[in-house]
């Protein structure tokens, strides 16, 4: 039976087989077709031997499920190790993706701090521009101021630079309360272009060891120099300084101080001072004073006063015309006497020339 079973081409066929056999067999003695049974002597060995039949088979089929169970328990057990090692894997992406959770809340609330910091920043420096918006113009204004300012410093510095051939044993301090180098030089082109026989200053200083000293390099020995000064003390300096200078030629110092003549409607003007002009003919006026802090425009009176003493031709220069009571001054001598000619020189502390009668054809 085992050897017929052996040569079976498969076993799971071979045990179907005897089953089936064993079926049709009990089935045909059962009905006791003799069709049927005539095939049961043929069938005898494997009846008789069915129970070692089923014994093999059943011993096989247990061979079969112990080793089945056994890689099933081999597969089970080693899911079991990788699902415990799943778990630990787990475990730990789960520690490590709340650390990494915890580090990108950490991170994110320093963004946002830095965040509201920036927005703080921006906030201030919009303010900033707007107020550097505001202020544009102002700034453009001082940066024009200074541009102005530096032209004038290298103008005065280019003029001072041109009266450096005028004799002068010690040199003359130009600036501030006294004239400045655009002042000096008008004063100086002036005497050249007039060579005058009266020369008449109204505030002594600077101007007049300067003037003393061009008309000597000129020759205009004859030329009568008149300083006027409503103080003592600066006119006494005004001297000791012409007297250092070592110049040979006489200057006459007026002290006039200011005072209200009655019935012109003039106050506060130099004391005297037409009476000691007498008929006395100014071919060059210098209006350096009074100074502006004794009242609102005080040196309006210099023309109006002594516009009958002006020669024909003469020639006034009127200093510091950058400040605004002398640009008034200015204005109201144009309306005053239409037939005088100003030309205005802008740069440092600002001069006036002004051209009297005659003098207008020289401006044009």
């Amino acid at each position: 039976m085992e050897r017929f079973v052996s040569n079976l081409p498969h076993r799971t066929t071979a045990r179907l087989w005897v089953f089936g056999a064993l079926e049709r067999t009990a089935s045909a003695l059962a009905s006791k077709r003799p069709g049927q049974y005539a095939s049961a002597p043929l069938l005898a060995p494997l009846i008789l031997s069915a129970t070692g039949a089923s014994t093999l088979l059943l011993a096989y089929l247990s061979y079969k499920s112990k080793t089945r169970f056994g890689k099933l328990d081999r597969l089970i057990s080693r899911h079991a190790k990788l699902t415990d090692k799943s778990r630990q894997q787990l475990a730990e992406l789960r520690r490590e993706q709340s650390a990494e959770v915890k580090g990108i809340r950490a991170d994110q609330k320093q963004l946002l701090q830095q965040l509201r910091a920036l927005q703080q920043q921006q906030k201030a420096l919009q303010q900033t521009c707007s107020e550097l918006s505001g202020s544009q113009g102002q700034v453009r204004e001082r940066i024009k101021e200074l541009n102005n300012s530096i032209a004038d410093c290298q103008l005065n510095l280019s003029y001072v630079s041109s009266l450096s051939n005028i004799p002068l044993r010690f040199p003359i301090f130009y600036g501030r309360w006294t004239v400045d180098g655009v002042t000096a030089k008008s004063i100086v082109d002036a005497v050249r272009e007039l060579r005058p026989a009266v020369v008449l200053e109204l505030g002594s200083g600077s101007s007049t060891a300067l003037i003393a000293a061009i008309l000597e390099q000129m020759g205009l020995t004859n030329t009568r120099h008149i300083a006027v000064d409503h103080l003592a003390p600066y006119l006494d300096a005004t001297r000791q300084n012409v007297e250092l200078q070592d110049l040979n030629r006489k200057v006459e110092y007026w002290h006039c101080p200011l005072e209200e003549p009655g019935g012109n409607g003039v106050a506060h003007w130099y004391s005297d001072l037409p009476a000691k002009l007498g008929d006395t003919k100014i071919d060059l006026l210098v209006v350096d004073g009074p100074p502006g802090a004794t009242q609102p425009e005080a040196r309006r009176p210099a023309l109006e006063v002594l516009r009958p003493f002006l020669s024909p031709g003469a020639i006034v220069i009127l200093d510091d015309t950058t400040r605004p009571e002398e640009g008034k001054i200015l204005e109201k001598w144009k309306e005053q006497y239409p037939e005088i000619e100003i030309k205005l020189e802008e740069h440092g502390k600002g001069c006036a020339k002004i051209y009297v009668g005659k003098a207008r054809e020289k401006v044009d």
